[in-house]
């Protein structure tokens, strides 16, 4: 609440900052570990597949596949190959 110059009136502003709950941080932590460890993986291995990633992140395959496909969006990794036998690689 402010007072008004002219007046003695209160006015209501929302001046808030938008929140960002606590969950919300631990999941941008998780997938940016995620995303980590996908790039340590690559670097040791020249190519990778979706559920060879999956098993060695312990995740599920398509959060590991949703995962990929944002990193190849961002221009971080090459998909190469087709759906079932599609691979990734460190560009």
């Amino acid at each position: 609440l402010t007072k008004s110059a002219d007046k003695d009136v209160l006015i209501k502003t929302d001046d808030k900052k938008p929140t960002i709950k606590s969950a919300d941080k631990k999941v941008a932590i998780k997938t940016e570990d995620s995303r980590k460890k996908i790039i340590d993986f690559l670097r040791e291995n020249e190519y990778s597949t979706t559920p060879e990633l999956a098993n060695y992140l312990c995740l599920g395959e398509t959060r590991v596949r949703n995962l990929l496909r944002s990193m190849a969006a961002e221009g971080i990794l090459i998909s190469e190959g087709s759906n079932r036998d599609r691979k990734y690689r460190l560009k």
